[in-house]
């Protein structure tokens, strides 16, 4: 998890320092959108117990 958060952190880092002033906000709110997905399918394959619970 740790792992997943300080790539997370050099991707969105990244991204800022390559993009202009203005950001187009529906690319970043996908971008991280996808990125919680990635953390959470982690999570899930680290805890199967954590789909049965649902």
């Amino acid at each position: 998890m740790k792992l997943a958060s300080i790539l997370q952190v050099k991707m969105l880092s990244f991204i800022h320092a390559m993009e202009p002033r203005v950001i187009n906000f529906g690319f970043m709110t996908m971008i991280k959108i996808k990125l919680n997905m990635e953390a959470a399918e982690s999570a899930l394959k680290c805890h199967p117990n954590v789909i049965n619970s649902g």
